[in-house]
């Protein structure tokens, strides 16, 4: 049971600020009943409208994360509850004696959507490509943790010179700078994800050759709709055939997309007050550090008093 919840909800392991109608409830539980699923393997969930970006190379929003998790996938995924990772692309690892190097064994049936086997060699170009110097991915530095990566990134030595070798197909090394027991966290992240070997130099990445559990099956401004992934070496535990994105142009569209029971999950801005139905709701808290900039050189940031001033009176306590 634990691994049908898992998949079901693989797609919205990023937390945000969201609706979520996560079981049926009875009419006596509603304001006003919104109409029952018709079809419980299809979902329809609302995000805001944004730009978006399939590169996850260069990607930073969290609402993209959340998509990502439908069609990449990594060594390691997170727990849906627990957000401890979990065996996801990996089969089996080990860790050397000094703990720094971990060897990764891939899954035999592990495949891209079009069924080109998962290989070793896919994670390191992939990881390597991330890293290239000049490319200012946004979450490269999280790759620092690996030995060589930080001085590569930042052009100082070759890609030989990187703690990341195969051995096998199937077997990807990793050599760190130093022991870290959270390492199997940092690869849950997407951008550790592997990268077909046709998209890595691909300049369009409209609909990307990925290897989640879900693949891109239409897509315009208006909506992406994704089908369940045959390829997926999990695919017997993932429930849902077909899930559908709508992006909504403001607060009240998505509001009125709940009420029709068109929609059973909300990512972003929703019009509360027009619910008319509030007995599946949730509000959690997002994951994200914020970073403010302040341009000492303009008008009037180049005064030195007012920046003390700005630091003395900001309630630190409260930020933090």
């Amino acid at each position: 049971m634990m691994n049908l919840f898992l998949k079901y909800f693989r797609i919205y392991i990023f937390a945000g600020l969201f609706l979520c109608l996560s079981l049926p409830l009875s009419g006596d539980d509603f304001a006003e009943a919104r109409p029952r699923l018709v079809h419980t393997d299809e979902l329809t969930v609302v995000f805001s409208r944004s730009e978006l970006e399939l590169d996850f190379r260069m990607s930073y929003m969290a609402s993209e994360a959340q998509i990502y998790t439908a069609i990449y996938e990594g060594l390691f995924s997170y727990h849906p509850i627990t957000m401890e990772p979990v065996p996801a692309a990996v089969q089996r690892w080990e860790l050397s004696e000094d703990r720094r190097q971990w060897t990764f064994i891939i899954r035999e049936n592990a495949k891209f959507q079009n069924g080109d086997p998962l290989r070793a060699e896919d994670f390191r170009n992939s990881w390597l490509s991330l890293l290239e110097p000049g490319r200012d991915a946004p979450y490269s530095s999280l790759f620092d943790i690996i030995e060589g990566a930080r001085d590569f990134r930042l052009g100082r030595v070759r890609s030989e010179d990187v703690g990341i070798q195969i051995t096998g197909e199937r077997t990807l090394v990793v050599r760190l700078s130093s022991p870290a027991a959270f390492f199997p966290s940092m690869l849950c992240h997407h951008s550790f994800s592997p990268m077909h070997p046709s998209m890595i130099e691909s300049g369009d990445w409209t609909v990307p050759i990925s290897n989640g559990p879900f693949l891109i099956d239409s897509m315009d401004e208006n909506e992406i709709v994704f089908i369940k992934n045959p390829h997926y070496w999990d695919a017997r535990q993932v429930d849902l055939n077909r899930l559908t994105i709508r992006f909504a142009q403001n607060a009240d569209e998505a509001a009125a997309m709940w009420n029709s029971g068109e929609a059973r999950w909300i990512h972003g801005d929703v019009n509360f007050g027009a619910l008319t139905d509030r007995s599946g709701i949730q509000v959690n808290a997002m994951f994200a550090t914020f970073y403010f900039y302040i341009r000492s050189l303009r008008n009037p940031w180049d005064d030195f008093r007012l920046r003390r001033a700005l630091a003395l009176a900001l309630p630190w306590d409260e930020i933090r």
